[in-house]
């Protein structure tokens, strides 16, 4: 018998598929406490047609039982398949489809590979050296993922029947929309075969739920979905008189079928080792005894005595640099610092995660702050600066060259009382996203402001199909018809303005005037099968789109955001989307180092090269989207999303950062709510929310010196007036 370690790989399909640590009783090699990369796969070894091969050396010709040792503990109740070859063929049928069963914990005695009887496969190998290749299969599960797309589809439309005659439009997962209680409808006259669509819709989900039945180990979350859709559609279909007052179950069950279709077709599996043995050989001990687990468990408890479990790095001549990210990230930006950085300079540098952002104010607090700290959050810089813990950046002499490689309006949110205290790292941005199939379908083009989209409407809901916006993000409807925040001196909210009310007036019309769905908990889903097949949509749900829905290659496309259009006929697109900063803690003792260190990792060279590590090693859904404007244009965008997304980002603007400032979200919120859901006065909810926007403003402006207790304005503050797009050049 010969074991062969599964992180020994000779060939891999992708970079993403990496190494992991696993600390756990008789895992091989043994972890002991430390970061010990002694296993691989995982979360990052799902995809269909991913593969891992091991090259090993037989020492006579004979026959072999070959086995593994693994963890699927991702999919609940669920297999894990892969297709297993020898040197490039499957000699037995059942290595085609090899499938690993779901267990929580290593407590089981691995998979041998075997036939339908459970006997070991008898694989007859040739002395000398051999391949075995394991390949990601979702084949198993094809036949049900079609199956719920098929049914979601058939969902969504019978749905939309139902709207367009009880002309009930309003869409929400709480409420039946604008129903009217008081009336009955007999659909059945008006939709003709309307029990046999939902029997026929009842019995598809059934026979799904048997059909993954005899590909799990036990009743798995996606088997229970699909009971409990075809428990609520059989209640709906026996009691038709209500399903008018009760269409927002329609919208629960696509939501919860909907969530499927992003990882229904993942199947991942950890692997530990693998071994080729000869028929009795004495086989690895994979399942630890009770005595074993304990010892492990004490083993551990006492080296957490000694260990540095966080595996922080203390060097005291080094500038500390913590880091709000996950472990991916953090591993990636040490090691490129230890190459480059410090090679260069010669300035050492401790990298460490900190894992909750409170962290920062603890540290700042117990007076064991970094010098330096990232993936700080918008919001941030500012609350922090204006108690006196962040360094103005703007007081380094080369700060304006380096603020160049942003654009003004990140830039904007870090300047505060005529100084500047974070560099921004990610950028976040909004683009109109379509499906171009129904689009063509329907006849429609893009819009181009949102005339057009009001103009679109009635055809896409007609046919059954909607629009999305996000509800809460009312800063594109405010910015483009040319509202601002806050007044010039930043001392008061400038909400009540005739065009900032205009702004809000059309926001809230969007979804109480044009019935716009005010809740969409998975835009993906609902853009995957197809019943809102156009959207504004950030960053994330961009990518989701672009990485985890394969079959929609070539059948969507992105274009900026619907705009206001302007008397000189341009069209104003502004919009914002997500930050995070780069800061240097006032306390440092390491200023300059620290400045060195922040100019260097937001450099274009750098964003550059760490985009592509990230997404070498983790795999194209871990895209970075830089800051930097030049590296942002480096990195591996499909050109012609390239295009659109630069074209957008001229007009990214964002919300000024003041003490106070978070009851301005608040508030408008509240002030949404209030006009969408309980329908009051736009113009009378948005002064009472200026009222107690600018009570909180005044209250923080005492606290900070900006006004004495009497309220009189000792000195005011200067916001940044961003009113043309950004072509380049000097923020």
């Amino acid at each position: 018998m010969q074991k062969i370690e599964a992180e020994q790989v000779s060939l891999k399909s992708n970079t993403s598929i990496q190494l992991q640590s696993t600390d756990s009783s008789l895992i091989s090699p043994a972890a002991d406490g430390h970061i010990r990369y002694n296993t691989i796969g995982g979360d990052q070894f799902r995809r269909s047609g991913e593969w891992i091969e091991w090259e090993f050396n037989v020492p006579k010709d004979g026959i072999y039982h070959i086995g593994f040792k693994y963890l699927q503990a991702y999919s609940n109740n669920a297999y894990a398949y892969r297709n297993i070859t020898i040197d490039g063929k499957s000699p037995f049928k059942e290595l085609q489809q090899v499938g690993f069963p779901y267990n929580s914990s290593w407590s089981w005695d691995g998979l041998t590979l075997s036939d339908e009887e459970d006997q070991p496969l008898p694989i007859r190998l040739t002395q000398g050296k051999h391949t075995i290749r394991m390949t990601v299969s979702s084949s198993p599960v094809m036949p049900v993922y079609e199956g719920l797309l098929r049914n979601l589809q058939k969902i969504g439309k019978l749905e939309q029947t139902i709207r367009k005659i009880t002309g009930n439009f309003e869409k929400s997962y709480r409420t039946g929309g604008n129903t009217d209680l008081n009336r009955d409808w007999d659909l059945e006259k008006y939709i003709p075969g309307l029990h046999e669509q939902m029997t026929a819709i009842i019995e598809d989900l059934s026979y799904l739920s048997g059909m993954l039945a005899d590909v799990t180990v036990g009743r798995s979350d996606i088997e229970n979905a699909f009971n409990a859709a075809a428990r609520d559609l059989a209640d709906l279909r026996d009691h038709p008189r209500t399903i008018p007052n009760r269409l927002n179950l329609f919208a629960t069950i696509q939501n919860n079928l909907g969530t499927w279709t992003f990882r229904m077709l993942d199947q991942p599996l950890l692997l530990d080792y693998l071994w080729i043995a000869e028929p009795g050989a004495q086989l690895p001990k994979i399942k630890s005894n009770w005595s074993q687990r304990v010892g492990h468990l004490l083993g551990g408890f006492f080296r957490s005595f000694t260990n540095d479990s966080d595996n922080v790095r203390d060097n005291p001549d080094a500038i500390d640099v913590w880091v709000n990210r996950n472990r991916d990230y953090v591993n990636v930006i040490q090691q490129l610092t230890d190459e480059e950085f410090t090679a260069k300079t010669g300035i050492p540098v401790n990298i460490n995660i900190v894992p909750d952002p409170q962290l920062f104010i603890l540290g700042n607090l117990s007076g064991k702050q970094p010098d330096v700290a990232l993936g700080v959050d918008a919001a941030m810089p500012i609350d922090f600066a204006t108690r006196g813990a962040l360094t103005d950046l703007s007081q380094f002499f080369d700060y304006d060259e380096v603020a160049k490689r942003f654009q003004p309006g990140a830039l904007s949110v870090f300047h505060y009382d005529k100084k500047d205290y974070a560099l921004p790292e990610i950028q976040g941005f909004n683009v109109l996203l379509y499906r171009t199939d129904i689009m063509d379908q329907l006849g429609l083009t893009p819009p181009d402001t949102w005339e057009d989209v009001l103009r679109m409407l009635p055809t896409l809901q007609q046919n059954g199909f909607d629009f999305y916006i996000p509800p809460k993000d009312g800063l594109p409807f405010l910015y483009q018809h040319g509202a601002s925040y806050y007044t010039a001196d930043g001392l008061s909210s400038a909400l009540d303005s005739e065009e900032a009310l205009e702004g809000f007036e059309q926001w809230t019309d969007m979804f109480n005037l044009y019935q716009m769905p005010k809740e969409v908990p998975s835009f993906y889903s609902h853009f995957r099968i197809g019943d809102i097949p156009i959207g504004v949509v950030d960053f994330n749900a961009y990518l989701q789109v672009q990485f985890a829905a394969p079959e929609l290659a070539g059948r969507w496309k992105i274009a900026p955001i619907p705009g206001v259009k302007q008397a000189d006929g341009t069209i104003v697109r502004w919009s914002g989307g997500a930050l995070q900063s780069g800061v240097i803690f006032q306390k440092s003792k390491k200023q300059q180092e620290a400045w060195e260190f922040l100019k260097w990792w937001t450099s274009t060279d750098t964003q550059l090269r760490f985009g592509n590590d990230i997404e070498a090693l983790y795999g194209p859904e871990y895209r970075w989207n830089t800051a930097n404007r030049e590296a942002f244009q480096l990195l591996p965008w499909p050109e012609q999303d390239l295009k659109t997304i630069s074209e957008q980002l001229q007009w990214y603007k964002e919300i000024p950062q003041l003490p106070g400032g978070y009851f301005t979200g608040r508030h408008l919120e509240i002030a949404w709510n209030k006009v969408v859901l309980e329908r009051q006065n736009p113009r009378v909810v948005m002064e009472q929310a200026v009222i107690d926007i600018n009570r909180e403003l005044m209250r923080k402006q005492v606290e900070f010196g900006l006004r004495n207790r009497e309220g009189e304005v000792l000195r005011t503050l200067d916001i940044p007036q961003i009113t043309q797009p950004w072509k380049g050049g000097t923020p």
